[in-house]
């Protein structure tokens, strides 16, 4: 528009006559963003400048949180008024578990010993964790002998006689307690409104007592008024809401990241503001950090209200959307005329997961066709060094309290090293004392039991060809009915439309699958072929293999695969920067490879296949075979020896402490560590 200009005059006298211009800085990612941000920042408190003067403006709040983990470290004072996701905060988790236990149960009895295991780690119970490993161990022998003997079952016969205990303190009163406690919840679902129900829950388990006697009781008391409260307003649009229908709600809330806001307000205001862009509307410092200014933060962000379902109320009129590129605009104007002297602009030119990132338009337009003025930044490694260093610093190792040598030593004498096992302890210590060795009871996932159902369904298939009289293979048919009974009996794993949904995929693939491999199938093949009393470097092995393909003594091992290749695709390559100990499934091939190379039968391994049952984004289906070499046998049979010392050390109290680690958040939240341990440099866990 003609007279028209971009060019601003301050309003204040005192600032007409600032020549400073903002600066737009391109980082390589967003961690070496926030980085850059916090030397700044702490360089400005240093020369003098009042943390109370400076503000970090962001779209999304993480990056919020991951700045201030910084800025606390270098103890900079942080003043932060935010909208938090209900659903992200622990008490409010284990409100869910417990609701999530009662419908399983409900739906399917004795199906959620998985979900019980943990919620007996609930610190207001009081039970002492070796309590509860020393009663997994003996259900899963008892469930051993009798199938019949559930996790829940067993603990509610163990419980009731509850005068002797296991231990003076945590013990078996304390279990009695608990499951006393839960099945009487079970008991009253059918008689009780669903929000008498959530009352119930929190009063007679003891969270609101627990509360009025924590530090945080302010905080926390807000976090169950919140959640009450959006259960009520849910039963009261719609009465007829069950327990059921509440669950599945709060879980497609949670897998579709849908927030339900909670007001958190920390720090005092003499601290640095930390703040979205939406919360800065009306105010002024005088250093402006705008972070985060990607496409992906802005203008491409998805929206809720395209996903295809509609959102209850209390969600919808609570969220902030800028789905308009002009509201988009105008906020992000408002973001950059919050700075009354001095504005930093920053953005990261690849994500956090190494894909290629580009900058909002905004800042296109703001630059006018002059992309030279964006100053492209490269930290000081120091500098990055020793910020990284500060990172790992939040996340210590927790170690766990130490089982009784009576109980753990029987268990590390008959133990013999399956793959499962070896994965499992490099991928954490605790997750291997868990999974492996206190063998925490599992529940059917949706993924895993239809992912055996497609597995039972080719073990039969090949079985019925061999006891055929001309070896010929059943049709396909056949093939499909197999899967259907499979999945008809385990049922109790799926919600009904995730049946639906599995029966409706599993036909579909198994059909496609059978018409492309039927005239390529060996006919001389062993399925589920199960191998023990393999003994490597005195070390007893033992493995499953899905089958074995014969020509003469040369062996193909193949293995079947459900699900999205794509991500599987990182765990089929052997040890490389990014993963020194290699991909979970190329040790499987080399595990098995070295199993089959130490078996009697002498049989010569040519080739280890991953055949996957579902096929890829072009609709084709892949089998894909692991080159194993003399090195890589070397070097898992070192990763063998080397798991296998630990744990006859009992070196497998203490966890790995990487942030997105199940059993450490696990140990973290419901703090069962005894002690934490600095996090080990790359150098050091090359070392071992």
């Amino acid at each position: 528009m003609e007279g028209l200009s971009k060019n601003l005059k301050a309003a204040l006298p005192v600032n007409q006559a600032l020549k400073n211009t903002p600066h737009i800085y391109c980082y390589n990612d967003p961690q070496e963003e926030m980085i850059a941000i916090a030397e700044q920042i702490n360089q400005l408190v240093t020369q003098g400048t009042e943390p109370k003067d400076i503000a970090v403006l962001y779209k999304e709040n993480k990056y919020g949180e991951e700045i201030s983990h910084f800025l606390k470290q270098k103890n900079i004072p942080l003043y932060s008024k935010r909208t938090a996701n209900l659903f992200d905060q622990v008490l409010i988790q284990q409100i869910i578990k417990i609701l999530d236990y009662i419908a399983c149960e409900l739906d399917q009895p004795n199906e959620g010993a998985n979900i019980l295991f943990e919620i007996l780690h609930f610190k207001w119970w009081g039970i002492s964790p070796i309590t509860i490993a020393t009663l997994t161990v003996e259900a899963n022998q008892l469930k051993y002998n009798n199938s019949n003997n559930s996790f829940r079952k067993v603990l509610v016969d163990k419980t009731k006689d509850a005068q002797t205990s296991l231990f003076n303190e945590g013990g078996i009163t304390e279990v009695a307690k608990a499951m006393q406690v839960l099945e009487d919840l079970i008991s009253k679902v059918a008689n009780v409104t669903l929000l008498n129900l959530v009352e119930q829950i929190l009063q007679n388990t003891g969270i609101i007592q627990n509360v009025l006697t924590g530090k945080d009781k302010g905080f926390e008391l807000d976090m169950v008024s919140h959640f009450f409260d959006f259960i009520k307003e849910e039963t009261h649009r719609h009465p007829s809401l069950n327990l059921t229908a509440l669950v599945d709600m709060l879980k497609l809330m949670r897998r579709e990241d849908i927030r339900l806001p909670l007001p958190i307000t920390t720090g005092n205001e003499s601290g640095v503001n930390l703040l979205t862009t939406h919360g800065s509307k009306g105010l002024e410092f005088k250093h402006v950090f705008l972070a985060g200014t990607n496409a992906h933060y802005w203008e491409k962000k998805r929206s809720t209200a395209s996903a295809g379902y509609s959102l209850p109320d209390t969600v919808i009129n609570s969220l902030e959307h800028a789905d308009d590129k002009e509201e988009l605009r105008r906020l992000f104007y408002v973001a950059i005329t919050r700075a009354k002297q001095f504005l930093n602009i920053s953005y990261s030119q690849y994500k956090g997961d190494g894909k290629e990132a580009e900058p909002s338009q905004f800042i296109i337009e703001l630059l006018e066709g002059k992309e030279a003025a964006i100053e492209k930044m490269e930290l000081d490694p120091i500098v990055k060094t020793n910020y990284k260093l500060l990172r790992l610093q939040s996340a210590p190792m927790p170690e766990i309290a130490q089982m009784e040598e009576d109980f753990i030593q029987p268990k590390l004498e008959k133990f013999s090293m399956n793959v499962t096992a070896l994965n499992n302890y490099l991928k954490c210590p605790l997750h291997f004392y868990y999974n492996s060795l206190i063998r925490v009871p599992s529940g059917k996932s949706e993924a895993t039991t239809f992912g055996s159902a497609i597995h039972d369904a080719l073990n039969k298939f090949f079985k019925k060809m061999q006891d055929s009289a001309q070896s010929a293979f059943p049709d396909m048919q056949t093939l499909v009915q197999d899967f259907n009974y499979y999945m008809h009996r385990h049922r109790e794993a799926f919600t009904t439309q995730e049946f639906k949904d599995k029966m409706e995929l599993g036909e579909t693939v198994l059909i496609k699958y059978y018409e492309r491999y039927i005239k390529e199938w060996n006919k001389v093949v062993t399925t589920e072929y199960r191998i023990s009393n393999v003994v490597v470097n005195d070390i007893p092995l033992k493995g499953a293999i899905d089958k074995v393909e014969f020509n003469g003594k040369q062996v193909v091992v193949v293995d079947y695969k459900t699900g999205n290749i794509e991500n599987a695709r990182e765990k089929l390559k052997g040890p490389n920067d990014k993963n020194p100990n290699g991909g979970d499934y190329w040790r499987q091939a080399v595990f098995y490879k070295i199993l089959l190379n130490h078996h009697p039968k002498n049989w010569e391994v040519v080739s280890a296949e991953f055949d996957f049952v579902e096929p890829n984004k072009k609709k084709e289906f892949e089998k894909i075979a692991v080159n194993i070499t003399d090195a890589d046998i070397t070097t898992v049979t070192q990763q063998v020896k080397q798991v296998w010392e630990k744990i006859q050390q009992k070196d497998f109290y203490t966890g790995c402490g990487k942030e997105d680690c199940h059993w450490c958040n696990f140990v973290k939240t419901n703090e069962l560590a005894v002690a934490l341990h600095e996090m080990k440099s790359e150098e050091e866990v090359a070392e071992e």
